[in-house]
């Protein structure tokens, strides 16, 4: 295990948060398309013109269109989600060989916990900075 799965892991949780944005974009369109698409309109016919009928339209072809794509993200997220969990439990087990309590306390905020260096620093406490924190651990990944 070395920086690269650390990343990737980390990289993983941000897809998720895109696709869970996508399912949401595409969650508000279905909603719009309810709403716009839908037409109704009265037309006179019949018996000499004078029966009023209603007519009403959707196309149903873009719908069932959007609703696919939006099973599809769903499904897509279900996967994401079963691979991260394997993956954050790799992440967690690297890190819980490492003797340094203070390396694996800072590698614990920043990649189980998804922290900035900066918010790490914090955790860490006083005489703490993002730089030496940063430094501090891609010394120890460069060596591992």
């Amino acid at each position: 295990m070395d920086k690269n799965i650390l990343e990737q892991y980390e990289d993983m949780k941000k897809e998720r948060t895109d696709t869970e944005q996508r399912i949401r974009q595409t969650e508000k369109e279905l909603e719009r398309f309810n709403k716009k698409y839908m037409v109704k309109d009265t037309v006179k016919g019949g018996s000499g013109g004078i029966q009023h009928f209603t007519v009403e339209g959707f196309p149903y072809p873009e719908y069932e269109q959007k609703k696919s794509l939006l099973l599809s993200r769903k499904l897509r997220l279900e996967h994401l989600e079963e691979k991260l969990e394997k993956q954050l439990e790799e992440v967690e087990k690297f890190i819980d060989t490492i003797e340094n309590s203070r390396k694996r306390r800072i590698l614990k905020y920043k990649y189980v916990d998804g922290l900035s260096w900066r918010d790490v620093a914090k955790k860490m406490g006083p005489g703490n900075n993002e730089d030496s924190v940063r430094i501090e651990i891609k010394r120890f990944l460069e060596r591992t």
